[in-house]
């Protein structure tokens, strides 16, 4: 939890920082980071309500024997990211 505080509080000041140099450029950085979130949010929404699904419906026993163990689960998870969009269609990982 502190670790996040830092984080916030470094994030603060460095926007703070910015914004007090070149005010026009750190609002049309915002500006941009706000429109890639609005293009992001629909996807992140849909995995997130997928996941609570899933946990409301199945007991952690079910959802760990069909991930598997911490370690397989941790594999499986790295190979999806390092996963290219070309190969999505493929069915390889």
């Amino acid at each position: 939890m502190v670790t996040g505080i830092v984080f916030y509080v470094l994030a603060i000041t460095l926007l703070a920082f910015s914004f007090f140099t070149d005010m026009a450029k750190t609002g049309k950085a915002l500006r941009k980071a706000w429109k890639s979130l609005e293009s992001i949010l629909p996807q992140f929404l849909g995995i997130i309500v997928l996941i609570g699904i899933v946990l409301a419906v199945f007991d952690p026993n079910t959802v760990q024997r069909l991930i598997g163990s911490s370690s397989e689960a941790k594999e499986w998870i790295e190979k999806a990211i390092r996963q290219s969009p070309d190969d999505a269609g493929s069915g390889h990982i």
